[in-house]
């Protein structure tokens, strides 16, 4: 009765052939097939009406955005739907690649001053890099004689550094007198006696670094060091506060200057009577001492008449005083009394420091 051509179908068995007259049950599994069809499209209009209406308003992994109808134009450029009604678009997110992570600040030095019983006093304090954007706080090593070693060590903590000033630095950075400079450096006596007074400045400094900074302000954090008579300071301020410090990084420690006879330096001192009558315990001591350490360079006697060449004396005091307080030594055989010399050991203390 109807020729269908370019179709070839086959369902229950029946086939329908190309150019072939269509009898009743072609023409039923026919109809049978476009009703299936049909109620397929059905659902799956249903379907993706649903999805859309489901995911009104939220966003959380395509877009569903509502626009009126009027405003969307047919295959023929005329408004769809002019009734106004609102009806739903989903797009497919734009995936933006994730900004790369902002580099580290710089390391940078800033400075300050604060007031001491012996003038203003510079104070320098050495940031890590990373610390504008870590976010993190830092433990803390103070130093003395801040213009020598606060500005070139680099370090992951904070490092802050307090000036010394040569007319008053053998009197900060001791609590005892020497009354025998004369013999021992060629100097007027006596020299010393405010370290005790200088301590208590370096605690105020503290306070202003942790309030200015992001600190671990705890004494597991914070450690203090020096160089001579800055050694000797570190020593004896990490015992006597050794609910602030933690830790001594001590280069070369003038033993010596805390003598009482300097024809028994060692047995009348007293730096190590301080030790033998205080606890040590809570603190650690790395400390450095060079085989070559002399003051030939800045003392009118050389070698000291009443006991020789400062090489030995160095070497005796800092062997003393480990014996006595443990911690790890450290002796460069060829090392001289230089600043340079003892920045070259700074990153094997920081890496002892464990920070």
């Amino acid at each position: 009765m109807y020729n269908i051509t370019h179709i070839q179908r086959r369902a229950r068995n029946v086939s329908v052939q190309v150019g072939a007259p269509l009898n009743m049950e072609s023409m039923e599994t026919l109809i049978f097939g476009i009703g299936i069809g049909f109620a397929l499209s059905i659902i799956l209009l249903v379907l993706i009406y649903a999805f859309a209406t489901m995911n009104k308003g939220k966003t959380p992994n395509i877009l569903v955005k509502p626009v009126k109808a009027s405003s969307i134009l047919n295959e023929e450029n005329t408004p769809a739907e002019p009734n106004g009604d609102i009806v739903y678009h989903t797009y497919l997110p734009i995936v933006m690649a994730p900004e790369p992570p902002a580099p580290p600040s710089p390391r940078r030095m800033e400075y300050f001053t604060m007031t001491t019983p012996w003038g203003a006093r510079m104070i320098r304090v050495n940031i890590p890099e990373g610390y504008d954007n870590s976010g993190k706080e830092y433990p803390v090593l103070y130093l003395t004689d801040g213009q020598a070693y606060a500005t070139k060590p680099i370090a992951n903590f904070i490092i802050v550094g307090i000036d010394s000033v040569s007319a008053t630095r053998w009197d900060e950075l001791s609590p005892w007198q020497n009354k025998q400079m004369e013999q021992w450096f060629g100097l007027s006596s006596p020299k010393g006696g405010s370290g005790e007074q200088f301590l208590s400045f370096v605690l105020e400094v503290k306070t202003a670094i942790d309030n200015m900074y992001r600190t671990l302000p705890d004494n597991t954090h914070t450690a203090i060091g020096g160089a001579s008579m800055g050694g000797m300071f570190a020593i004896y301020a990490s015992i006597e506060r050794s609910d602030v410090f933690s830790k001594a990084i001590v280069f070369s420690p003038a033993v010596w200057f805390g003598s009482r006879d300097i024809y028994n330096w060692l047995s009348k001192n007293n730096m190590i009577d301080y030790i033998n009558a205080n606890s040590h315990q809570g603190v650690d001591f790395w400390i450095y001492v060079g085989g070559k350490e002399s003051h030939d360079h800045e003392s009118s006697i050389s070698p000291c008449p009443a006991v020789g060449y400062f090489p030995t004396i160095y070497y005796q005091g800092a062997n003393k005083v480990h014996d006595m307080l443990g911690g790890e030594l450290v002796y460069n055989p060829n090392g001289t009394h230089f600043v340079s010399v003892f920045l070259n050991y700074f990153p094997q203390a920081f890496t002892w420091l464990g920070w």
